[in-house]
């Protein structure tokens, strides 16, 4: 998140207040929107480092995940290799 997280939550908090005040029968969805709309782009600078974050991390776990895969393929054809050959992989 923003290098101020206090930034981030009383804005957080006030679109929670909006969105719930949006169902009410009564409400001004109109101006609730625009309000909701003005908080959404409020907000967007502050979570840029928390995606950017959050989107290294994802290519991290899937590198692993890939890594773990290729170790635990067990359909590859090492019968078609000399074992020794084989064997030397492994100190």
């Amino acid at each position: 998140m923003s290098d101020d997280p206090t930034a981030f939550a009383p804005l957080a908090e006030e679109k929670r207040r909006l969105v719930a005040a949006i169902g009410a029968p009564d409400a001004d969805r109109k101006g609730l929107g625009l309000r909701i709309g003005a908080l959404n782009r409020a907000m967007t600078p502050l979570l840029v480092g928390e995606r950017r974050r959050l989107e290294e991390e994802i290519a991290r776990l899937v590198a692993l995940a890939d890594e773990h895969a290729a170790a635990t393929y067990r359909a590859y054809p090492y019968f078609l290799y000399d074992p020794a050959d084989l064997l030397s992989l492994f100190p």
